[in-house]
Order: C-alpha cells, then structure tokens, then sequence
C-alpha cells in the first residue's frame, strides 16, 4: 500500500469527510429577540415557540428561578430539557422569560419535545411569523 505523502490530498480528504459530518444540535440564550415575537409575546403562556421564514427557531420560557437546558437529537426526533435550579438554595421572586435560539437540523418530519423539570410539557404558544 502506498503511504499518502502529499499534505494537500490529506487536508482534501479532511474537508470532504468534515462537510459530510451532521451538525450538532445546540440551543443558545439570546439577549434579544426579533420585533414579531416582540409583537406576538404572549405574557400569559410560560413556554411560547417561534419559528420564521427562514427556519429560525426561539424558545421563550419564563421562570423565577435559574434554568439550565440541553437539548438532544435522535433521528427526527429533537428533545429539549430545562431544569429550573434555586440559586443560592432559594428561588428569586422576578420572573423571567428567557429566550433561547434553537439551532438543529430539522426536516418536515422532525418532532420536537420540550421537558421542563424532567416532565414532558405543552407549548402554550407557537407562533410562525
């Protein structure tokens, strides 16, 4: 076998199989969110889904507590975990609505899941703009 010593056909090789690769579903937390949600916040609903023409999806999620999240993708199937924490051993009295950006690879067949404290939880609000 023939030993590949040509560095250039080695970084082409890398970037074909890198190209191939699936991206990595992430969920980030945004400190602003666009003017129609703005338009279209429901303050009533405590987990509210937008999604725009582009594709772009945000969770808004209001809590008094601290929330930590993930989110996890199985096949078509996309499932995001907020936990709500006490800080400093006590919950705070604001309430807050935290928005977050969801980045995955979704298809018209994706499902998404959201679990807040571990429970499987309907979104009140969605909202296409």
């Amino acid at each position: 076998m023939k030993k590949i010593t040509n560095p250039l056909i080695v970084l082409m090789f890398i970037l074909v199989l890198s190209a191939c690769a699936k991206p990595i579903a992430s969920i980030d937390e945004v400190d602003s969110i666009p003017i129609e949600i703005q338009n279209n916040l429901n303050k009533e609903a405590r987990l509210q889904l937008f999604t725009n023409n582009q594709g772009d999806q945000y969770i808004l999620f209001g809590s008094n507590a601290r929330v930590d999240r993930e989110v996890n993708e199985k096949n078509n199937h996309v499932i995001v975990s907020f936990k709500e924490t006490e800080a400093d051993g006590q919950q705070d009295d604001v309430y807050r609505v935290h928005a977050y950006k969801l980045n995955v690879n979704q298809s018209e067949d994706t499902t998404l899941d959201i679990y807040v404290n571990g429970e499987l939880t309907p979104i009140d609000n969605v909202t296409s703009f």
